[in-house]
């Protein structure tokens, strides 16, 4: 018995290796790890497998275009061809995503989600008209849109990086689009709370 868990055992950790080592790279800088993948060039679809919590085998369809490469035991199968003059090389492209990874990886923005929640809960509690309450937390998220990490604090961030503009471009638009959605759910969270404290303190007031 005690053989067989130990069988069992080693299976699962070469499995989750296996799917370690196996990523699509997406454009977008996201990575979606996966145990087998077919490529159907008519539709420019890939559909890949992978496990999900239950140890159930799922399939899933991704869009060729969305893909930069697919990484199968540390090898690399570039998807990504530029068509158009204006489109980015693949050897730019590259470090461009591999910006974006190591944004959604290392850039830090709970601060915007902290300053979010901090002005969407005043906004509304504050004596200022409702509308202008509202086109606070707007404005501020709008901000967060726009404030991308220096070079300087990027480098500050990460131990090692390639010396390449459009890695930092990369990196930056990710950092970029990582605060303004920290923004909103901070700044809607709240909203939600001051909502709430407004509702309650008028059915106080009722009794």
């Amino acid at each position: 018995m005690k053989k067989y868990l130990f069988l069992l055992m080693i299976v699962c950790f070469l499995s989750n290796n296996l799917i370690s080592q196996n990523k699509i790279n997406l454009l977008n800088g996201k990575k979606i790890g996966f145990t087998s993948y077919i490529t159907d060039s008519e539709s420019q679809l890939i559909k890949y497998q992978f496990k999900c919590k239950k140890d159930n085998d799922k399939y899933r369809y991704l869009d060729m275009n969305d893909i930069f490469s697919i990484t199968t035991n540390n090898y690399d199968s570039i998807i990504y061809q530029p068509i158009f003059e204006e489109e980015l090389s693949i050897e730019n492209m590259k470090y461009y995503v591999l910006g974006k990874q190591n944004a959604l990886e290392h850039h830090k923005s709970w601060l915007w989600a902290a300053g979010g929640f901090f002005i969407g809960t005043g906004s509304l509690i504050l004596p200022i008209n409702n509308l202008i309450g509202l086109a606070i937390p707007i404005s501020y998220s709008t901000t967060a849109g726009f404030m991308k990490p220096t070079p300087e604090k990027i480098a500050s961030q990460l131990s090692d990086i390639p010396e390449n503009e459009y890695f930092i471009l990369g990196y930056q638009q990710n950092a970029k689009n990582k605060n303004l959605k920290s923004a909103i759910a901070g700044s809607a969270g709240g909203l939600v709370l001051s909502a709430a404290i407004l509702t309650t303190i008028k059915l106080l007031s009722k009794e």
